[in-house]
Parts: structure tokens; C-alpha cells; sequence
């Protein structure tokens, strides 16, 4: 038997052969943890999952050893597991070991972990997590969202992007528990962040909490359209976009349109239709077709664009 482990690969047999022979939980995952640590690549330091996922069987075997290391307080370990994990999850296969071993809980409470290293690396677990429906539907109901939005107060920017990418895909499944969870509340400061990223990724998660009238009375009681309407001008054009997005949603309510008319917001849209973005463009017109549905917004939407396509306004009306 040791004959035909010896012939696998040698990732495969030290960690396979361990499992069923040496019966020491700390040994395998040394084992398991140094053997794929082995195979970063030497240029970038990042894990080479064509080599770790090489053997299928190696994938789902090393997921409920990792499993039952999670609690050891060893941040060296534990940034190895987590390493592990990140190559596990970048395949399907890995995906779907992940969430029949039930991996989420353990796994989200490496969120709260001192070590930075540690964190970055779950958080590029959760991001791969969503890539499938399964996963994504596993973090919901383990209650990630909660746990992702305790941590945006605390994390720098680097994290912050990956951390909004995944609670983006959560409030898609379940935006009302982002909303208890005081999540428009943590998000919202963020447009204000130096990162253009950031304030991107922000305001596309406060569009996914604004799908109903709970979260849009919500952003207007948070003043969210003032910073939103600011980032309309923003330097980088994806935060446009996003803002616009934002907007567009929160104007398809009538308090939202009237809030926003009354903040100038057609006067500051308008030159955004000449825009070279197409995205930028299109969510420009949309904001102003949903604004120009209040007698208000329609008329200074006709005033306005007379000025700005130097004709008459008779001929619009």
C-alpha cells in the first residue's frame, strides 16, 4: 500500500499516506500546510493551484483537516490554512468540498483575526466562495453578512475592496439583513474614502441596499444622495458610474427624486450625457428620466438642457 502512495505525487503521498497511517491530527497539517506552502511561486509568493489542485483527491481530503485546525490560536498556522483554503476554493471541486464539510463558520471567524495577513487571506476565501451560487447561498446563511459589515470600520483599503466584493454578492441574496445589520450606516462613509476602489465598491453595495422603499427611505435619511452626487464628478470613471447607479436607484422613489432635484442633481448630471464612457452615459440619462418624472425635475430638466444645447426651450416642450 505505502508502494503505490510513494508513486503520487509527492504532495499527495506525504499528505495522504499521513491521514491514514500516522493518526496525529498536528502532524498532518503540518504536513498539509508546508506542502502546499511549498508550492508558491517563487516570483509573486502567491500559492500555484495548478499544482496543489493536480490531484482531486487531495482537494477534498485536506478540507476537514484544515477544518479541524481553525481554532488553534498559532497565527502561523493559521495563515497557512488559510492559504490552503484560497487554493481549495479556486476550483469547483474545492467549492463544493468546502460547503459539504461545512467550512463557513470556521472560516468566517478568521475575519476577526489580529494578524492582517490572516484576514486578506479569508477574505480572498470568501471571494472565491462566491463564485458559485452554493457558496455564496453557504456564507448568507452562516450569517456572513453581519460579520462582513462588523469589519468595515476596522480594515484598511487593500481588504476593504475584497470585503465589499463579497458582502456586493450577499446583499444581492439577502438585503434585508445587511439593512438590520446597520449596513447602509457602515457603507455609506466610505464614499468618502481616499480609495477610488472604495468609494466604487460602495456605492455599488448601497445601489444592491436600495432594491426597496425600507432601504431607499433608509439612504435619505442617512443624506446619502449629497456624497453620491459628489462622486458624480469624481476623477476616476468607474466611481462615476457606480455613483450613478446608486442614484438612478434611489430616484425611482418620489421622495429620492424630490430630495435629489432639490440638490441640484439635474444641474449636475446633464453634462454627464456628452461623457466618453458609455456606462457613464447611459446611467446619466436614466437618473434624469427618473428625476424628470416629477413636474419639478421636468421642468428644470427643459430649462437646463436649453442652456446646455444652446436651442430654445419652446422647441422641447
Amino acid at each position: 500500500m505505502y508502494q503505490w502512495y510513494t508513486s503520487q505525487n509527492s504532495f499527495f503521498k506525504e499528505l495522504e499516506f499521513k491521514i491514514f497511517y500516522s493518526g496525529t491530527l498536528r502532524r498532518v497539517s503540518e504536513v498539509a500546510c508546508n506542502s502546499s506552502a511549498d508550492l508558491r511561486v517563487q516570483h509573486n509568493n502567491s500559492i500555484d493551484v495548478t499544482r496543489l489542485v493536480s490531484v482531486p483527491l487531495t482537494v477534498v481530503r485536506i478540507v476537514p483537516i484544515l477544518k479541524g485546525l481553525c481554532d488553534d490560536s498559532d497565527t502561523n498556522l493559521k495563515l497557512r490554512i488559510a492559504q490552503c483554503l484560497g487554493a481549495v476554493t479556486a476550483t469547483a471541486a474545492g467549492r463544493r468540498a468546502f460547503d459539504e464539510h461545512d467550512f463557513y463558520n470556521e472560516t468566517l471567524n478568521l475575519l476577526k483575526d489580529e494578524n492582517e495577513e490572516v484576514r486578506l487571506a479569508t477574505n480572498i476565501v470568501l471571494q472565491r466562495l462566491i463564485l458559485s451560487p452554493i457558496g455564496a447561498d453557504g456564507l448568507v446563511e452562516a450569517g456572513a453578512i453581519p460579520k462582513l459589515i462588523e469589519r468595515i470600520p476596522k480594515e484598511p483599503d487593500h481588504i476593504l475592496e475584497l470585503l465589499l466584493l463579497t458582502l456586493h454578492v450577499c446583499c444581492l441574496i439577502n438585503p434585508h439583513r445587511a439593512l438590520e445589520s446597520k449596513g447602509l450606516e457602515n457603507v455609506i462613509p466610505l464614499l468618502r474614502s481616499p480609495s477610488p476602489s472604495t468609494r466604487a465598491h460602495a456605492a455599488i453595495v448601497i445601489k444592491d441596499l436600495t432594491v426597496d422603499a425600507k432601504g431607499r427611505n433608509r439612504v435619505l435619511d442617512l443624506n446619502a444622495i449629497t456624497p453620491l452626487l459628489d462622486l458624480c464628478s469624481d476623477e476616476d470613471e468607474m466611481v462615476q458610474a457606480k455613483a450613478l447607479a446608486a442614484l438612478m436607484m434611489i430616484a425611482n422613489a418620489t421622495p429620492g427624486r424630490f430630495m435629489a432635484i432639490e440638490q441640484k442633481a439635474i444641474e449636475k448630471l446633464l453634462p454627464l450625457i456628452n461623457s466618453g464612457n458609455p456606462e457613464i452615459r447611459l446611467n446619466a440619462i436614466k437618473v434624469l428620466t427618473a428625476l424628470s418624472e416629477a413636474p419639478p425635475g421636468r421642468r428644470r430638466l427643459i430649462d437646463n438642457f436649453a442652456k446646455e444645447a444652446n436651442i430654445h426651450s419652446w422647441l422641447l416642450e
